[in-house]
């Protein structure tokens, strides 16, 4: 837990809010563009990490930051986290807003616990510890309703953390940012600025990426654009979206057929993930251009799953 702090500036936390971001600068001095510019890119960042804790604890509740106050002197915005539920049977007993509240109080403080560390030779396994600590308490929730916890991904994770990092790097080396929670109020790092994207292949290990033509075979297609499409190369499964707008239009309007044991030839993005002991920790596949429709030219090898639209 990061250590707290006693600070000059007055900080009275209003009762209805759940975290306060305090800029404190020098009077006169200050651009507003770059104050306000800030404030905003961490409180966003401080959003995103909710949405991330939140998924794995459960993707039925939707975490919405809403600004309760701004007060003058330096710059303070008083934010609330709502919590709503998308669908009203996951949790209808007990006080489960106030015990995820907490939860991602705790993951803010770890976050900046992991942020204000200097730099150190170890950063990818700083990452993955912190993921590691997010997950088990998002894991340690009393009011988990899904048979298999959801794993926070490093790449969703960093994103926020950018974020964070990039509206501390706003703020000149004589501002202070203080973050205050019922806990009390917590100082910041605000010279230490690394961004934790740069530290994911050392922490997963490798990635190979590139674009290669592939004919497969088409399994399960998508009419409404919800989401990806289903392949078979050989006897491998292959999902991915089709990034080609124009040919899914034409798809879409009816003027491709496509029939059981339809094959398309296409180019397609790949990228795996490796650990560090060269296992396949990811793997995505996008189609970036349709070439052609190649027609059956006997009766499928195996049964398709063809749903209609």
């Amino acid at each position: 837990m990061p250590q707290l702090i006693h600070s000059e500036t007055l900080i009275m936390k209003p009762a209805d809010a759940d975290l306060g971001v305090t800029i404190d600068f020098a009077k006169g001095t200050a651009s507003p563009r770059r104050v306000f510019g800030g404030l905003v890119t961490i409180l966003e960042g401080l959003e995103g990490l909710d949405r991330v804790v939140i998924s794995a604890l459960d993707p039925r509740i939707v975490p919405l930051m809403v600004l309760e106050d701004v007060e003058a002197a330096s710059i303070t915005a008083w934010v609330r986290t709502r919590l709503r539920q998308s669908d009203d049977e996951v949790l209808k007993s007990g006080d489960w807003k106030k015990a995820v509240g907490s939860i991602l109080v705790k993951g803010k403080h770890r976050t900046l616990e992991y942020l204000d560390a200097k730099h150190a030779v170890n950063e990818g396994q700083r990452l993955v510890q912190l993921r590691d600590d997010l997950q088990a308490l998002a894991e340690s929730s009393p009011i988990r309703h899904l048979p298999q916890p959801a794993q926070i991904e490093l790449h969703d994770l960093v994103r926020p953390l950018d974020q964070i990092q990039a509206g501390k790097a706003a703020l000149s080396p004589g501002d202070r940012l203080l973050l205050t929670t019922d806990a009390g109020a917590y100082e910041a790092n605000v010279a230490d600025t690394k961004r934790p994207s740069e530290f994911v292949t050392e922490a997963e290990g490798s990635m190979s990426s590139g674009v290669l033509p592939m004919q497969l075979l088409v399994r399960r297609p998508d009419y409404l654009g919800e989401a990806k499409w289903e392949f078979k190369h050989g006897r491998d499964t292959v999902t991915a979206a089709i990034l080609d707008e124009v040919w899914l239009q034409r798809f879409r309007a009816g003027a491709v057929p496509i029939v059981p044991g339809s094959a398309l030839a296409c180019m397609v993005r790949y990228a795996y993930a490796y650990d560090k002991g060269g296992r396949l920790t990811s793997v995505q596949h996008d189609v970036v251009e349709v070439q052609r429709v190649i027609p059956p030219t006997h009766g499928p090898d195996e049964s398709i799953d063809f749903v209609g639209p």
